[in-house]
């Protein structure tokens, strides 16, 4: 988990870009439905172009960025698409063709962004030109896969903001996307030469950047579960960054290969990519979302035991046809 100081300055910052973001939407909204609002200055007028606002992961996380792809794939059908991506997945974007950009370089101008509700004051107080589509996952009604639910309210807040809607997509749209880059030569990665190919394999994480008390007051299902796992015959392989083993040295006795601090968000794609790396077994974080982009058997335990019927329902996993996926959802 987190350290105790930078949880406090993760829920501070939350907080406050709440707060303010509810100020934007009192003042400026021009549409809105559970889920979503779409905010405007009253002269608007669009410059062609889309932005995805990705630039602050605490408020965008790794897994939040990735349930925008076939939503960006949508937007590329009627207008330039532009993202403001997280350094840590631009290779997952510009590998999928998609046009990544800073924010300095981000000109003024009537552009529509879109992001995550609480994102709203940053990306408006920077653009006052700009509109901006606040989504706010958690809210949106109806039992379609997020990905899917994503592309309807943005097309209906473009229509609000007198817009051309997105066009229909249908089930081949949301299979899906994963950089031929990411993957290739998995098995001769530096890291593979401890995983026998003839194995069977599930990574365990067991790190959060959301939920974290919840989270901790459920880890002892997590560890329920990955013991059943490994008495079913799987060798484990513990995940996590540099900065969640220095905040958590532990041995864990049912781990069988440590590489936390080992991969970056998009080597993880190279994990999963791996033949004898059958599945996860975690919380209901980013590894997950790209456990499932490769179709590998999920093993979950939700953070918090009251969301966890919704978010079986539209985030795990993200996209319409992988319920078969979902192996164990506690």
């Amino acid at each position: 988990m987190k350290s105790f100081w930078s949880a406090v300055r993760y829920y501070i910052h939350k907080v406050v870009a709440h707060g303010l973001s509810e100020l934007v939407a009192l003042r400026r909204t021009v549409y809105r439905e559970p889920g979503m609002r779409a905010v405007a200055p009253s002269d608007f007028s669009f410059s062609g172009t889309f932005v995805l606002a990705f630039w602050d992961p605490i408020l965008v996380h790794l897994g939040d960025q990735l349930f925008h792809e076939p939503l960006a794939r949508a937007l590329k059908r009627v207008g330039a698409v532009k993202i403001v991506v997280d350094p840590r997945l631009e290779p997952y974007f510009k590998g999928l063709g998609y046009d990544t950009i800073r924010l300095a370089e981000l000109g003024q101008g009537g552009h529509v962004f879109i992001s995550k509700n609480d994102m709203l004051h940053a990306i408006t107080s920077r653009f006052p030109q700009a509109a901006a589509i606040g989504i706010d996952y958690a809210a949106i009604e109806g039992g379609d896969r997020v990905v899917v639910a994503m592309i309807g309210l943005v097309s209906r807040a473009l229509q609000g903001l007198g817009l051309q809607p997105l066009p229909a997509l249908s089930g081949p749209d949301f299979e899906p996307a994963v950089p031929a880059s990411l993957t290739r030569g998995c098995e001769s990665a530096p890291w593979a030469a401890s995983i026998a190919h003839d194995g069977r394999y599930l990574a365990f994480n067991n790190y959060v950047a959301s939920g974290i008390v919840e989270a901790k007051q459920r880890e002892h299902l997590l560890v329920e579960l990955v013991q059943k796992m490994k008495d079913e015959g799987y060798r484990i392989i513990h995940t996590g960054s540099a900065g969640d083993k220095r905040n958590d040295p532990r041995a864990y006795p049912f781990v069988d290969i440590d590489l936390r601090g080992r991969f970056s968000p998009t080597d993880l794609f190279s994990l999963f990519a791996h033949p004898a790396v059958r599945g996860v077994v975690s919380f209901d974080a980013y590894v997950v979302h790209v456990a499932s982009l490769l179709k590998k058997d999920l093993y979950v335990v939700a953070k918090s035991a009251a969301t966890k019927d919704a978010f079986g329902r539209r985030f795990v996993p993200m996209f319409p046809g992988g319920e078969r996926l979902l192996k164990e959802y506690l």
